[in-house]
């Protein structure tokens, strides 16, 4: 049977006896105090901390790079007053009753053409032809506003009232053709009056032909003739400007 003895040690022959020796069992333990521990931030070395500290402001200026960017091209919806008519155009022009899988083109064109009949005068309609009447009409505006005639150039103001002119029925009925003929006498006076030489040997025809090459008000057309009693013609046809079709009701 093991038998215990209790032993009453004091307190210096305690401490007495741990100076200098280790605990019988081979364990030590070591007590710091508060300021002897360091972290894992203290225990890097400079150039590491350094190198962190830049990782983390690139990153951070790259987060604000693309949320910056994310911001400016995101996709925000037209709001203007164009985008809201084109929007309301293409809408008027579907048909939303029409199934697209069965007859695409009635639903994506079916509203247009219930809105937009073929107008007399017109074999066919569609909507570069309602864009073209648009431009007309607003060319006809712009031609006939004579109160805004002091904004003008020089350029634009000879087309108003070349325009003008064209449009004032009374004074084409009362000159007749006497503007014309006097236009070709300036041109071909010379042709004219002369005789054996032919339209394009007259020097005179000829320089009148290189300063009016264009055809604003009308177009040349310069035929030989087909025997020696008729050596050659002076043609004048109308200008290739917008004309009403010879099919029209008026």
């Amino acid at each position: 049977m093991s038998t215990y003895k209790r032993a009453t040690l004091d307190e210096e022959e305690l401490v007495d006896s741990l100076e200098g020796e280790i605990y019988p069992n081979g364990i030590q333990v070591n007590f710091r105090g508060p300021g002897a521990r360091k972290g894992c931030w203290a225990q890097r070395p400079q150039p590491e901390k350094r190198l962190l500290i830049l990782t983390v402001i690139l990153f951070l200026g790259l987060l604000a790079c693309l949320s910056v960017l994310l911001f400016q091209y995101q996709t925000r919806p037209c709001l203007t007053q164009a985008c809201i008519s084109v929007t309301s155009s293409i809408l008027s022009s579907l048909d939303q009753g029409v199934d697209p899988c069965e007859d695409f083109f009635s639903y994506a064109c079916g509203g247009w053409i219930k809105n937009n009949p073929i107008p007399d005068g017109h074999s066919r309609w569609g909507t570069f032809n309602k864009l073209w009447e648009h431009n007309l009409a607003a060319l006809k505006s712009l031609l006939e506003n004579t109160t805004a005639a002091s904004s003008l150039s020089e350029a634009e103001r000879k087309v108003q009232r070349y325009y003008q002119s064209c449009m004032n029925e009374s004074r084409i009925e009362e000159l007749q053709a006497r503007p014309l003929v006097d236009q070709i006498q300036k041109v071909a006076g010379g042709v004219l009056g002369s005789k054996g030489l032919t339209w394009r040997e007259h020097p005179a025809f000829s320089a009148s032909l290189k300063a009016l090459w264009a055809n604003p008000l009308w177009e040349r057309t310069d035929a030989p003739g087909l025997s020696a009693q008729h050596p050659g013609s002076l043609g004048l046809q109308l200008p290739k400007l917008p004309a009403k079709p010879g099919f029209g009701s008026e």
